[in-house]
């Protein structure tokens, strides 16, 4: 359950601090990395499973994106913190990852994907009412497989072009194979008509109608 005490320390931090990360462009690497850690320390006080983005390319105002990395368990914590977020002229709070666009290069520390080269079946838990089991295929997996980052980059990928919350609600099981032959290929779907394809499957709207206010 969400704690407002713990909320409101970490609100109150970032607003001692908000100068230092409008000017984090402006610092050498290793004092960014120090004050990026810093962040998440001090978020992780509030929830140690929470994550975020510093957006501070995106025009007016900076962003600070609170996520639960794909995980719905941890979207109550989310709203809760974000919808205690102080009114800063230079700041928005954002919950969620929102889709975005993937269709050049993603790169991800070592990893390049490109959405051109996975293809994606999927196919109704049967387990786990109203979820997917995912199977993604990406040419030359083999190869890109072996960077220790591999994991980390698809889900960032997945979470980037389906969103958090499509992608928490809608995926239960994801696998990742190298491309079939030409053959095998025909009976894939693109990666681009993923996002319409889960969508059809998200339970949010039906398990969740009270939520619709804060997260759509």
């Amino acid at each position: 359950m969400p704690n407002i005490k713990k909320a409101q320390s970490f609100w109150m931090w970032f607003m001692c601090h908000e100068k230092v990360y409008l000017n984090l462009e402006n610092v050498n690497e290793e004092e960014k990395e120090a004050w990026l850690d810093e962040l998440l320390d001090q978020l992780h006080k509030y929830n140690k499973e929470l994550g975020c983005v510093l957006n501070l390319m995106n025009g007016i105002h900076a962003e600070l994106i609170i996520t639960a990395e794909g995980n719905f368990k941890l979207f109550e914590d989310v709203l809760f913190l974000v919808n205690t977020s102080p009114v800063l002229e230079d700041w928005d709070f954002i919950n969620f990852i929102y889709p975005n666009d993937v269709s050049g290069a993603f790169i991800y520390e070592d990893v390049i994907l490109f959405q051109d080269d996975i293809y994606f079946k999927a196919r109704k838990n049967n387990k786990r009412l109203g979820l997917l089991d995912l199977q993604l295929f990406i040419k030359d997996f083999k190869y890109i497989s072996q960077s220790k980052h591999i994991n980390d980059a698809i889900n960032m990928f997945l979470l980037s072009l389906l969103g958090e919350i499509d992608f928490a609600t809608a995926i239960g099981k994801l696998t990742v194979k190298d491309m079939l032959v030409a053959s095998g290929k025909k009976r894939l779907l693109k990666l681009h008509k993923l996002p319409e394809f889960v969508s059809k499957h998200s339970m949010i709207r039906c398990l969740f109608p009270a939520m619709k206010g804060f997260i759509f």
